[in-house]
């Protein structure tokens, strides 16, 4: 790029670039993250990365400058911290009886799966996911 292109860039400003970040987070690592749960570190680094990428154009920082006071500041987790945290979200809903009505069929009480009431377990707030048949014939 020569000069005279670099000047028909326009400089990016800082409400842009926040928007912009937010936009990506929101896109990137909010919406569906709990689809990623349970798969290996690998596979949740590069949203990491684009994590990582996002909070220095907030606060225009130079690329040796350190993010995690940026992170914090911006209150974003971990990305596998924040798959654990919806996930948590969406567990307290369906325990409180708040979430939409196809995720309570989807998950059952382990309690309830026991056909003995005296049990400790039968008062407990843990749930599971129904065994689901995987093989096609």
């Amino acid at each position: 790029m020569n000069q005279k292109d670099a000047s028909l860039l326009l400089p990016i400003t800082s409400l842009f670039a926040d928007r912009l970040s937010e936009f990506f987070h929101h896109v990137l690592i909010d919406y569906c993250s709990t689809a990623l749960a349970g798969l290996p570190q690998a596979t949740v680094a590069p949203l990491q990365c684009v994590q990582n990428s996002a909070a220095p154009l907030i606060f225009e920082l130079s690329s040796c400058g350190h993010i995690t006071p940026c992170l914090l500041q911006l209150h974003w987790l971990p990305v596998r911290w924040h798959i654990q945290f919806k996930l948590c979200c969406i567990m307290h809903s369906v325990f409180y009886g708040t979430c939409p009505a196809y995720l309570t069929n989807i998950v059952e009480s382990a309690g309830a799966s026991r056909t003995h009431s005296g049990l400790c377990s039968t008062s407990t707030t843990d749930f599971m996911l129904p065994q689901l048949c995987t093989k096609f014939n």
